[in-house]
């Protein structure tokens, strides 16, 4: 009986010595994910996939703050948003915040 309750309580030990390793891991795992920079902006350039110059709703799509204002910054409503537009927009609403590179 005794080395049935000796192996028992091994046994509880063992396990909660297991999960708190696991839930140490856990939170080492999620501060080295932090730790990591981001990932780096796209430039104009990177975005401008056709090269023209200016950016589509499409090629604005991967800079998500970008896309979010493209149809307030694109000035003429030409579903195109140049260089000029975009400064333009900026100047006229400093508080906004874009990734930019």
């Amino acid at each position: 009986m005794k080395n049935s309750n000796t192996l028992l309580m091994s046994c509880v030990l063992a396990s909660l010595f297991t999960a708190s390793a696991f839930a140490q891991d856990t939170k080492e795992a999620a501060a080295v994910a932090e730790a990591q920079p981001a990932p780096a902006a796209l430039s104009w350039a990177e975005m401008d996939k056709d090269s023209n110059g200016s950016l589509s709703k499409d090629e604005a799509t991967a800079n998500k703050s970008l896309a979010e204002i493209f149809d307030q910054a694109d000035g003429d409503a030409n579903g195109q948003l140049s260089g000029d537009e975009y400064r333009s927009y900026l100047a006229a609403n400093p508080s906004v915040q874009t990734s930019k590179k």
